[in-house]
């Protein structure tokens, strides 16, 4: 489980399982915290289409990337700071930010 702890507070869900040839991709509504599963209703709904699988797959490889502010969950259930150790800096919500401004840009021609 990664964590990004930046500028921006995200709750956005994206579940992708892979097993062999087949590959399910779902975006829900909330984490899978006792809270959100036993006294709520939360959501989920698969994402079929081709185009938006491959925006949703460099999106995680952006957020899997981050060198600055991500944090994993290890085994034990402590949380380590991931480091850039040689890698070059990867902040995933600039990338973010840069990949809306020029969708944005790119609609306005």
């Amino acid at each position: 489980m990664r964590s990004i702890v930046g500028r921006f507070l995200e709750h956005s869900r994206v579940y992708w399982f892979d097993a062999g040839d087949t590959t399910a991709v779902y975006l829900g509504s909330a984490d899978l915290m006792p809270r959100n599963l036993d006294r709520r209703i939360e959501v989920l709904t698969p994402v079929e289409n081709v185009r938006a699988r491959a925006e949703l797959a460099a999106i995680l490889d952006s957020a899997l990337a981050d060198t600055t502010n991500s944090w994993e969950l290890g085994p034990d259930g402590t949380w380590e700071r991931l480091e850039a150790k040689g890698k070059k800096r990867h902040t995933h919500q600039d990338a973010m930010m840069r990949r809306a401004q020029l969708r944005a840009r790119r609609a306005r021609s």
